[in-house]
């Protein structure tokens, strides 16, 4: 009879492997460094907004009122000076809306990723996302 490893290992053996590998996956999120950053712009109601970013997730909710909210959260599992190598420009568009652009680089921003929340007025208009 051909029995599987789970079989073959007693209760107490399984308990201190599922330890060992929670406190792996642990120490791999431990590692990670972030910085966060939230800014508020003034945006009409009816205003056009554009986001480009390379590496994360972006996530957009309306509110009821007249400004932008953006909260970028940069990760990496490199050095924290990775953070600082990649940029969050922010600029108003002829039209009185905002853009909102991720940028890394040349030569590479390392591993850094960008994770967004972003708040808009209700009726504005998503102009440009990319991700």
């Amino acid at each position: 009879m051909i029995r599987s490893a789970y079989q073959i290992c007693s209760a107490g053996q399984r308990a201190v492997l599922a330890i060992l590998v929670l406190g792996w996956l642990t120490v791999s999120v431990c590692l990670a460094v972030t910085k966060e950053v939230t800014n508020t712009y003034p945006l009409k109601a009816d205003g056009t907004f554009a986001l480009s970013n390379v590496n994360g997730t972006v996530r957009i909710e309306v509110w009821d009122k007249d400004v932008v909210e953006v909260r970028a959260v940069k990760t990496t599992h490199d050095k924290e000076s990775a953070l600082d190598q990649v940029s969050i420009d922010v600029d108003t568009t002829p039209d009185g809306g905002l853009s909102v652009s991720t940028h890394y680089p040349q030569e590479g921003g390392g591993e850094v990723a960008v994770d967004y929340t972003i708040h808009v007025p209700r009726h504005a208009h998503l102009d440009h996302l990319s991700t």
